[in-house]
């Protein structure tokens, strides 16, 4: 009697398991997610993704219970501030790739939903560059920062660790005012338009 219930406790806990992850699947977009910000955020090793040559942390987690995106900025100089600095221009950089990544990821899944698929051929490289265009000055938030003296080298200085996130909610009214911008140009037809966004809508 009891095996045959703990068969079932195990059946139950993989049943709830496949489950879990389906659904966290559909809404991290290829990025590890967390049910809020992991202890070793400053860990440049992992939850890294290939941007070019170079390996970024991007991760996505829960902050006072809102879903944020966030990217690990790097920076190294002799004064603080400098540090402080390329750190911040470092996150930018890497958050345009960011949000970019989730916004292609987004448009693909939508593609194979719609009939009509020259239609978002049409318009993804519109979006994809609107949700990332000045990144470095909208929407942007460092969430926790890290700092250590380095030695060596004409004296040593400092490396700087930044914890940059955009709210979710930001990242969607960026990609709402580019479908705003296609409609007011009529790049493609309203109906076609309206109905690519609701499926965008649809994943978040």
């Amino acid at each position: 009697m009891s095996l045959s219930r703990s068969k079932c406790l195990i059946l139950f806990f993989a049943i709830f398991s496949l489950f879990s992850c389906s659904s966290k699947s559909t809404k991290n977009y290829g990025f590890k997610t967390y049910g809020e910000i992991p202890a070793d955020w400053d860990n440049e090793n992992k939850d890294t993704v290939k941007q070019g040559g170079e390996l970024v942390k991007v991760f996505i987690a829960n902050y006072d219970e809102k879903r944020v995106i966030f990217i690990l900025g790097l920076g190294k100089a002799k004064f603080l501030n400098m540090a402080k600095t390329k750190a911040r221009v470092n996150g930018a950089a890497k958050f345009a790739f960011a949000i970019k990544g989730v916004t292609k990821r987004q448009l693909e899944i939508v593609e194979k939903k719609i009939d009509d698929k020259s239609s978002i051929q049409k318009i993804k490289k519109m979006i994809i560059t609107h949700v990332a265009k000045d990144v470095n000055v909208s929407g942007m938030l460092t969430y926790k920062s890290k700092q250590k003296r380095v030695y060596g080298g004409l004296g040593g200085g400092f490396k700087v660790k930044l914890l940059i996130g955009m709210e979710y909610e930001t990242f969607v009214k960026r990609r709402n005012q580019a479908l705003d911008e296609i409609n007011k140009k009529k790049i493609i037809q309203e109906n076609k338009l309206k109905q690519i966004r609701i499926a965008l809508n649809e994943l978040d």
